[in-house]
Protein backbone atom coordinates (compact mmCIF):
# COMPACT_ATOMS: atom_id res chain seq x y z
CA UNK A 1 0.00 0.00 0.00
CA UNK A 2 1.11 3.38 -0.44
CA UNK A 3 2.06 5.53 2.08
CA UNK A 4 -0.07 8.30 3.81
CA UNK A 5 1.21 11.53 2.90
CA UNK A 6 0.40 14.92 5.03
CA UNK A 7 -1.30 17.51 2.83
CA UNK A 8 -0.85 20.96 4.75
CA UNK A 9 -3.53 23.37 3.37
CA UNK A 10 -2.10 27.53 3.64
CA UNK A 11 -3.97 29.56 5.95
CA UNK A 12 -6.57 31.66 5.37
CA UNK A 13 -5.71 34.88 3.93
CA UNK A 14 -7.00 38.42 3.10
CA UNK A 15 -6.81 38.97 -0.55
CA UNK A 16 -4.77 42.07 0.45
CA UNK A 17 -2.84 40.95 2.84
CA UNK A 18 -2.03 43.31 5.60
CA UNK A 19 -5.47 45.00 5.22
CA UNK A 20 -8.96 44.26 6.25
CA UNK A 21 -12.08 44.97 4.25
CA UNK A 22 -15.09 46.95 5.31
CA UNK A 23 -18.75 46.34 4.21
CA UNK A 24 -20.11 49.47 5.21
CA UNK A 25 -23.99 49.05 4.00
CA UNK A 26 -24.97 51.93 1.33
CA UNK A 27 -28.60 51.13 2.42
CA UNK A 28 -30.03 54.00 4.60
CA UNK A 29 -32.70 53.15 7.07
CA UNK A 30 -35.33 55.95 7.73
CA UNK A 31 -36.60 55.56 11.63
CA UNK A 32 -38.85 58.23 13.09
CA UNK A 33 -37.49 60.70 9.88
CA UNK A 34 -33.69 60.19 11.31
CA UNK A 35 -31.39 58.64 8.63
CA UNK A 36 -28.94 55.93 9.97
CA UNK A 37 -26.15 54.11 8.16
CA UNK A 38 -25.65 50.25 8.84
CA UNK A 39 -21.75 50.41 10.44
CA UNK A 40 -18.77 49.40 8.63
CA UNK A 41 -17.79 45.41 10.42
CA UNK A 42 -14.70 44.04 9.34
CA UNK A 43 -13.73 40.54 7.74
CA UNK A 44 -11.46 38.09 6.15
CA UNK A 45 -12.50 35.89 3.24
CA UNK A 46 -12.19 32.51 3.20
CA UNK A 47 -13.05 29.57 6.39
CA UNK A 48 -15.57 30.49 8.62
CA UNK A 49 -15.28 34.17 8.97
CA UNK A 50 -17.38 34.17 5.61
CA UNK A 51 -20.23 32.41 7.35
CA UNK A 52 -19.81 35.20 10.30
CA UNK A 53 -20.34 37.68 7.31
CA UNK A 54 -23.50 36.25 5.33
CA UNK A 55 -24.91 35.37 9.57
CA UNK A 56 -24.22 39.20 10.65
CA UNK A 57 -25.23 40.73 7.50
CA UNK A 58 -28.64 38.83 6.83
CA UNK A 59 -29.74 39.76 10.59
CA UNK A 60 -28.89 43.33 10.02
CA UNK A 61 -30.99 43.13 7.04
CA UNK A 62 -34.01 41.17 8.93
CA UNK A 63 -33.80 44.34 11.40
CA UNK A 64 -34.14 46.55 9.24
CA UNK A 65 -36.91 45.34 7.44
CA UNK A 66 -38.59 45.14 10.44
CA UNK A 67 -38.12 48.22 11.66
CA UNK A 68 -39.16 50.25 8.60
CA UNK A 69 -42.34 51.95 9.31
CA UNK A 70 -41.46 52.00 12.84
CA UNK A 71 -40.42 55.38 14.99
CA UNK A 72 -37.24 54.75 16.47
CA UNK A 73 -36.98 54.43 20.60
CA UNK A 74 -37.64 57.73 22.36
CA UNK A 75 -39.29 59.34 18.81
CA UNK A 76 -42.53 60.34 17.72
CA UNK A 77 -44.59 60.79 14.26
CA UNK A 78 -45.65 64.20 12.78
CA UNK A 79 -48.50 66.65 13.21
CA UNK A 80 -48.67 68.16 9.57
CA UNK A 81 -50.87 71.48 10.16
CA UNK A 82 -52.44 73.25 7.05
CA UNK A 83 -53.02 76.74 7.44
CA UNK A 84 -55.59 77.48 4.90
CA UNK A 85 -57.31 81.51 4.26
CA UNK A 86 -61.43 81.27 3.70
CA UNK A 87 -63.92 83.77 2.95
CA UNK A 88 -67.39 82.84 5.11
CA UNK A 89 -66.66 79.33 4.55
CA UNK A 90 -64.86 79.01 0.77
CA UNK A 91 -61.80 79.37 -0.02
CA UNK A 92 -60.09 82.79 -0.61
CA UNK A 93 -59.66 83.88 -4.16
CA UNK A 94 -57.65 86.84 -4.33
CA UNK A 95 -58.43 89.74 -6.99
CA UNK A 96 -61.29 88.15 -8.33
CA UNK A 97 -64.55 87.05 -6.23
CA UNK A 98 -66.81 89.83 -4.81
CA UNK A 99 -67.92 89.06 -0.91
CA UNK A 100 -70.95 90.69 1.17
CA UNK A 101 -70.42 91.35 4.73
CA UNK A 102 -72.93 91.35 7.19
CA UNK A 103 -73.64 94.70 6.27
CA UNK A 104 -74.37 94.07 3.11
CA UNK A 105 -71.47 95.99 1.90
CA UNK A 106 -69.52 94.31 -1.09
CA UNK A 107 -65.34 93.65 -1.28
CA UNK A 108 -62.79 92.20 -2.72
CA UNK A 109 -59.34 91.04 -0.94
CA UNK A 110 -55.82 91.52 -2.94
CA UNK A 111 -53.68 90.55 0.04
CA UNK A 112 -53.99 88.50 3.33
CA UNK A 113 -51.05 87.46 5.48
CA UNK A 114 -50.91 87.44 9.10
CA UNK A 115 -47.42 85.57 11.51
CA UNK A 116 -47.92 83.08 14.04
CA UNK A 117 -45.48 81.74 16.78
CA UNK A 118 -45.79 79.27 19.70
CA UNK A 119 -47.38 76.67 18.06
CA UNK A 120 -48.34 74.06 20.61
CA UNK A 121 -49.32 71.24 20.89
CA UNK A 122 -51.49 69.78 24.46
CA UNK A 123 -51.73 66.61 25.57
CA UNK A 124 -54.34 65.26 28.45
CA UNK A 125 -51.85 64.54 30.75
CA UNK A 126 -50.54 68.08 30.49
CA UNK A 127 -48.27 67.57 27.86
CA UNK A 128 -46.77 70.17 25.46
CA UNK A 129 -45.15 70.43 22.29
CA UNK A 130 -44.16 73.67 21.19
CA UNK A 131 -42.54 74.86 17.62
CA UNK A 132 -40.62 78.16 19.28
CA UNK A 133 -40.24 79.52 15.49
CA UNK A 134 -42.55 82.26 13.53
CA UNK A 135 -44.49 81.35 10.68
CA UNK A 136 -45.54 84.39 7.79
CA UNK A 137 -48.69 82.74 6.03
CA UNK A 138 -49.87 84.34 3.04
CA UNK A 139 -53.12 83.79 1.25
CA UNK A 140 -51.29 83.75 -1.96
CA UNK A 141 -48.40 81.28 -1.32
CA UNK A 142 -50.66 77.44 -0.18
CA UNK A 143 -47.23 76.37 0.75
CA UNK A 144 -46.44 79.13 3.69
CA UNK A 145 -48.89 77.87 5.77
CA UNK A 146 -47.85 74.15 5.84
CA UNK A 147 -46.13 73.82 9.25
CA UNK A 148 -44.65 70.11 10.56
CA UNK A 149 -44.61 69.31 14.22
CA UNK A 150 -42.05 66.52 14.07
CA UNK A 151 -41.63 63.65 17.26
CA UNK A 152 -44.65 63.69 18.42
CA UNK A 153 -44.73 61.31 21.42
CA UNK A 154 -47.06 58.91 21.33
CA UNK A 155 -50.24 59.78 23.59
CA UNK A 156 -53.52 61.58 22.98
CA UNK A 157 -53.65 65.47 22.33
CA UNK A 158 -56.51 67.67 22.92
CA UNK A 159 -55.69 70.97 21.51
CA UNK A 160 -53.41 73.33 19.62
CA UNK A 161 -52.68 76.87 20.40
CA UNK A 162 -50.45 79.66 18.91
CA UNK A 163 -50.01 83.47 18.87
CA UNK A 164 -51.05 85.46 16.26
CA UNK A 165 -48.29 88.22 15.63
CA UNK A 166 -44.34 88.27 16.43
CA UNK A 167 -43.25 88.59 20.65
CA UNK A 168 -41.35 91.23 21.63
CA UNK A 169 -38.14 89.41 21.86
CA UNK A 170 -38.38 89.52 18.25
CA UNK A 171 -39.58 92.74 17.55
CA UNK A 172 -36.47 94.58 19.36
CA UNK A 173 -34.01 92.09 18.54
CA UNK A 174 -32.19 94.00 15.70
CA UNK A 175 -32.67 92.88 11.69
CA UNK A 176 -33.77 89.54 11.08
CA UNK A 177 -33.66 87.01 8.53
CA UNK A 178 -36.60 84.48 6.59
CA UNK A 179 -40.04 85.00 7.46
CA UNK A 180 -39.33 88.06 9.47
CA UNK A 181 -37.21 89.75 7.01
CA UNK A 182 -38.62 93.47 6.93
CA UNK A 183 -38.42 93.25 2.56
CA UNK A 184 -41.32 90.62 3.55
CA UNK A 185 -43.24 93.98 3.49
CA UNK A 186 -44.30 93.13 7.16
CA UNK A 187 -42.35 95.17 9.29
CA UNK A 188 -43.29 99.39 9.79
CA UNK A 189 -40.08 100.41 12.04
CA UNK A 190 -37.81 99.59 14.99
CA UNK A 191 -40.13 101.58 16.94
CA UNK A 192 -43.33 100.28 16.26
CA UNK A 193 -42.27 97.10 15.25
CA UNK A 194 -43.46 94.63 12.64
CA UNK A 195 -46.86 94.09 11.48
CA UNK A 196 -49.15 91.49 12.62
CA UNK A 197 -51.50 90.98 10.19
CA UNK A 198 -52.00 92.63 6.69
CA UNK A 199 -55.76 92.82 5.16
CA UNK A 200 -55.76 94.86 1.90
CA UNK A 201 -58.67 94.81 -0.51
CA UNK A 202 -61.44 97.18 -1.74
CA UNK A 203 -64.84 98.03 -1.60
CA UNK A 204 -67.38 100.60 -3.27
CA UNK A 205 -68.43 101.20 0.40
CA UNK A 206 -64.88 102.53 0.91
CA UNK A 207 -64.22 106.84 1.00
CA UNK A 208 -60.66 106.03 1.01
CA UNK A 209 -58.71 106.73 -2.37
CA UNK A 210 -59.49 103.92 -4.70
CA UNK A 211 -62.23 102.63 -2.65
CA UNK A 212 -59.32 101.03 -0.85
CA UNK A 213 -59.44 98.74 2.28
CA UNK A 214 -56.47 98.34 4.18
CA UNK A 215 -55.79 96.94 7.22
CA UNK A 216 -52.27 96.69 8.71
CA UNK A 217 -52.43 95.45 12.45
CA UNK A 218 -49.34 95.55 15.46
CA UNK A 219 -48.05 96.80 18.40
CA UNK A 220 -45.64 94.88 21.06
CA UNK A 221 -45.35 97.14 23.66
CA UNK A 222 -47.76 98.56 26.33
CA UNK A 223 -50.70 100.20 26.59
CA UNK A 224 -50.63 98.63 22.61
CA UNK A 225 -49.68 95.17 23.11
CA UNK A 226 -51.60 93.58 20.47
CA UNK A 227 -50.17 90.00 19.75
CA UNK A 228 -53.22 87.38 20.41
CA UNK A 229 -53.90 84.02 21.54
CA UNK A 230 -55.61 81.53 19.81
CA UNK A 231 -56.41 77.93 21.78
CA UNK A 232 -58.58 75.17 19.31
CA UNK A 233 -60.01 72.30 20.65
CA UNK A 234 -60.44 69.21 18.88
CA UNK A 235 -63.45 67.60 18.31
CA UNK A 236 -61.90 63.98 17.76
CA UNK A 237 -58.41 64.21 19.71
CA UNK A 238 -55.42 63.37 18.49
CA UNK A 239 -54.24 59.94 19.19
CA UNK A 240 -50.40 59.95 18.49
CA UNK A 241 -48.86 55.91 17.92
CA UNK A 242 -47.44 54.74 14.49
CA UNK A 243 -49.20 57.12 11.90
CA UNK A 244 -48.68 60.39 10.90
CA UNK A 245 -51.83 63.01 11.31
CA UNK A 246 -53.18 66.27 9.65
CA UNK A 247 -54.49 68.73 10.72
CA UNK A 248 -56.36 71.73 8.62
CA UNK A 249 -56.49 74.55 10.36
CA UNK A 250 -58.66 77.85 8.59
CA UNK A 251 -58.71 81.29 9.29
CA UNK A 252 -61.85 83.09 8.11
CA UNK A 253 -61.19 86.66 7.06
CA UNK A 254 -64.83 87.53 6.29
CA UNK A 255 -65.82 86.10 10.11
CA UNK A 256 -63.67 87.89 11.72
CA UNK A 257 -64.05 91.09 9.83
CA UNK A 258 -68.09 90.57 10.99
CA UNK A 259 -66.90 89.81 14.34
CA UNK A 260 -64.47 92.95 14.59
CA UNK A 261 -67.84 94.80 13.76
CA UNK A 262 -66.01 96.85 10.56
CA UNK A 263 -68.15 99.59 8.62
CA UNK A 264 -66.16 99.95 5.52
CA UNK A 265 -68.23 102.76 4.99
CA UNK A 266 -66.74 104.78 8.24
CA UNK A 267 -63.35 102.23 8.77
CA UNK A 268 -61.87 101.17 5.74
CA UNK A 269 -58.15 101.81 6.95
CA UNK A 270 -56.60 100.63 10.61
CA UNK A 271 -52.75 101.23 10.18
CA UNK A 272 -51.62 102.28 13.67
CA UNK A 273 -51.14 100.32 16.76
CA UNK A 274 -53.26 102.32 18.66
CA UNK A 275 -56.60 101.34 16.60
CA UNK A 276 -55.66 97.69 16.15
CA UNK A 277 -56.89 96.29 19.39
CA UNK A 278 -60.49 96.09 18.51
CA UNK A 279 -59.62 94.11 15.50
CA UNK A 280 -57.07 92.10 17.16
CA UNK A 281 -59.32 91.13 20.41
CA UNK A 282 -61.34 89.12 17.63
CA UNK A 283 -59.64 87.21 15.48
CA UNK A 284 -58.94 84.30 17.97
CA UNK A 285 -62.97 83.40 17.00
CA UNK A 286 -62.07 83.42 12.99
CA UNK A 287 -59.54 79.95 13.64
CA UNK A 288 -61.34 76.79 13.42
CA UNK A 289 -59.36 73.27 13.30
CA UNK A 290 -60.87 70.77 10.75
CA UNK A 291 -60.68 67.77 13.27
Amino acid sequence: MPSKQKITLPPDRPLNPGKTMSYASKNRVCLGGNTHRDPGVAHSYGGRTMWTRHITVGFCVLLGVLAVGQPAQGQGRSVNLAFRTSVYGKPCALDTTSYVSSRGQRFTLSTVKYYIGHVTLEGRTGTRHILADHVLIDAEDSTSGLIALRNIPEGTYTRLTFMVGVDSIHNTGGPLEGVLDPLNGMYWTWATGFIFVKVEGASPSSQHPKNRLEYHLGGFAHPHQNTRWVTLEFKRPLVMTTHDIAVDVMFDVGAWLDASGVDVAKQPTVTDVRSAAPLMNSISSAFRANR
